[in-house]
């Protein structure tokens, strides 16, 4: 048996598919895509300031 621990496989099959989404993943970078991930990343981080600001305000 090459590994002893089940553990070790599943961590060698998730490498695997790592590897084969990176492998046929398009990279090509388009400026509008990075435009609206970046705005959903500040209106995520600033929606969740706020509920956080209410949560301690309730406390």
């Amino acid at each position: 048996m090459l590994l002893k621990d089940i553990r070790d496989y599943q961590i060698l099959f998730l490498g695997l598919f790592l590897v084969l989404g990176i492998n046929t993943r398009d990279w090509t970078l388009r400026p509008q895509l990075i435009g609206v991930a970046i705005a959903t990343i500040l209106a995520i981080q600033w929606i969740l300031s706020l509920f956080g600001r209410f949560a301690d305000l309730k406390s």
